[in-house]
């Protein structure tokens, strides 16, 4: 018949219905990617670490006949996992990231027909412990892991290079000896030539936020970088926002007094549903 028909979806729950001249149905599934961890907030002459980035959601595709779909037939789509909040107590660890929602097809996640698996958050900042980075979801093709912190309060470490989208990047510690450090850079993919790891925050700075490619591929999307460390009164800096499917990046560490950084937010999923003659 020639005719093509293509759907978007968006964060939640939908229903489509398979047209009557539909012979296969091609999808392609991105789940939510997680939130980074917040920073520790701790005293001087202790090593406070940064929160850890977010990983980022998975990545499903499929062609299905059609004729094994039920006429109607549910969706999900997950957000992506909320950035763990900035820590106002001192001598306080920092909060784990929020994990990033499942993409699915069917009316539940067990026994769904296909599924993309969120993210997960990372983790708080200690006291010199490493944060610990959260994983890529699970699915065709997993999510890129995000960047865990320094053990020793040092600069965050950077999100893996990875085939699909990005995790976030760690944020910045405090040492010893009360030097700040930068956060860790977002993590890009492989298959995306020219694109730019989005940068880790300086001391205090906000991480810089992940980005989509210009085409709007599913693949390539950027996780945010982390947040840098701050041994000032203003405090640490926050993880910056993943883009779509991607891990947001870790907070930085912070001085008691101050508030640590805050994890950056996981980008939303997003689910795309083909109908071909």
């Amino acid at each position: 018949m020639g005719r093509v028909q293509a759907i978007e979806y968006r964060v939640g729950v939908a229903t489509f219905t398979v047209p009557y001249w539909c012979r296969l149905v091609e999808f392609v599934l991105l789940a939510g990617g997680g939130g980074g961890g917040s920073g520790r907030r701790g005293p001087i002459l202790t090593v406070r670490t940064g929160g850890a980035g977010g990983g980022a959601g998975a990545v499903t595709w499929a062609v299905v006949r059609a004729e094994d779909l039920p006429e109607s037939v549910p969706i999900t789509v997950g957000a992506g996992g909320a950035g763990a909040a900035s820590i106002g107590v001192d001598a306080t660890n920092g909060a784990l990231g929020g994990d990033g929602g499942a993409t699915f097809v069917g009316a539940l996640l067990d026994g769904a027909i296909l599924t993309a698996r969120g993210g997960l958050g990372g983790g708080g900042g200690r006291e010199a412990v490493a944060a610990t980075a959260g994983g890529g979801g699970a699915g065709r093709q997993s999510g890129g892991a995000g960047g865990a912190s320094s053990a020793a309060g040092g600069v965050g470490v950077a999100a893996v290079v990875t085939n699909v989208n990005g995790g976030g990047g760690g944020g910045g510690g405090i040492d010893a000896a009360n030097l700040a450090s930068a956060g860790g850079a977002g993590g890009q993919s492989a298959l995306r030539h020219g694109t730019t790891a989005p940068a880790g925050g300086a001391v205090g700075v906000a991480g810089t936020a992940g980005t989509v490619p210009l085409n709007f591929s599913y693949i390539g999307a950027t996780g945010g970088g982390g947040g840098g460390g701050n041994s000032g009164a203003a405090g640490g800096g926050p993880g910056g926002a993943g883009s779509l499917a991607a891990g947001g990046g870790g907070g930085g560490a912070s001085v008691d007094g101050a508030p640590s950084g805050a994890g950056g937010k996981g980008g939303d999923g997003f689910a795309l549903v083909v109908f071909l003659p």
